[in-house]
C-alpha cells in the first residue's frame, strides 16, 4: 500500500499552488465509496488591478475503511481591465489514513499553474500528520503540519527552483444552524532553513444548502508572499460566489 501511494504521487506531478486551501475541499463524510462535487464560479478581484474571473472545479474522495483519497481540481479565466486574459489552475491528489479517532497521516501531491503568478507550472510532493481537536454536531476543530518539496520553473528568463517548506495550518468549520456552514482555514508556510522566506493565507467561506444537492457558497480569501516570483505583487486578495453541486 505505501509504495502504491508514492507511485500515484509521483503521477500526479506530471500534470502546485501559491497556495491552495485544501481544508474547504475536503469531503468529512464517513461514507465508504465514491462521493464528491463540482462548484461553476464568479468572482471579483482586487490586487494591482481590477480583475473579473470565471471558473470551474471539482472535489472527489474515494473512501474505504481508515483509507481516504481526495482528488481536486480547478480552473480559471480572468479578464483584467478588460483585455489580457489570464488562466490558472491545479490538480490536488491526497491520501489520508486515519490511525485513531483524532489522529490521522497524510501524504499530498500537486501541481499548480498560472501566468498571473509566473508559475509554469509548481510541482510539490508533502506529508504530515493531522489532529482532531474538537468534532460535534456544531464545530470541527483540525490542526496540521507538513513538509513539502516544490519544484518551480519561471519565464523570462526561463529559471528552475527547488526548495523545502514546512506547512502549519488551522481549519475551523462551526454547522450550528441547518442547512449553513461557516468554514475559516489560516495557513503559515516557510522555507524549512529560512522563516524570513514565507507564505500565509486565510480564508472565511459561506455555505447555504438551498436542496439536497444544490448550495450556494460565498467565499473570501487573503494572500501573503514575502519572496513571490519578479513583477508579481505580494499580497493577493479577492472574493468568490458561486454555486455548488453534490452527488
Amino acid at each position: 500500500m505505501t509504495i502504491l501511494i508514492f507511485v500515484l504521487l509521483a503521477i500526479c506531478q506530471i500534470s502546485l499552488a501559491q497556495v491552495v486551501n485544501v481544508e474547504s475541499r475536503r469531503l468529512n463524510s464517513a461514507r465508504p465509496g465514491w462521493q464528491g462535487g463540482g462548484e461553476v464560479w464568479y468572482s471579483s478581484l482586487r490586487n494591482q488591478s481590477r480583475q473579473f474571473v470565471f471558473g470551474s472545479r471539482f472535489s472527489m474522495q474515494y473512501a474505504k475503511n481508515q483509507h481516504r483519497y481526495l482528488f481536486i481540481g480547478d480552473a480559471q479565466f480572468s479578464e483584467t481591465n478588460g483585455q489580457n486574459i489570464q488562466s490558472q489552475g491545479f490538480i490536488h491528489f491526497r491520501y489520508n489514513e486515519i490511525r485513531s479517532v483524532r489522529f490521522a497521516w497524510e501524504a499530498f501531491g500537486q501541481v499548480f499553474y498560472s501566468r498571473q503568478m509566473a508559475l509554469y507550472p509548481r510541482f510539490t510532493l508533502g506529508g504530515g500528520p493531522r489532529y482532531r481537536l474538537l468534532n460535534n454536531d456544531s464545530m470541527r476543530i483540525y490542526v496540521g503540519g507538513s513538509l513539502s518539496f516544490e519544484h518551480e520553473r519561471f519565464p523570462d528568463p526561463v529559471q528552475h527552483y527547488s526548495s523545502e517548506r514546512l506547512n502549519f495550518y488551522t481549519s475551523v468549520v462551526v454547522s450550528r444552524f441547518k442547512n449553513v456552514s461557516l468554514d475559516w482555514m489560516f495557513l503559515f508556510q516557510p522555507r524549512l532553513f529560512d522563516f524570513s522566506d514565507c507564505r500565509y493565507q486565510t480564508e472565511l467561506r459561506l455555505d447555504v444548502k438551498i436542496s439536497q444537492r444544490f448550495s450556494i457558497r460565498i467565499s473570501g480569501n487573503l494572500l501573503f508572499d514575502t519572496r513571490p516570483p519578479a513583477g508579481v505583487p505580494r499580497l493577493f486578495s479577492g472574493t468568490r460566489s458561486g454555486l455548488l453541486f453534490d452527488f
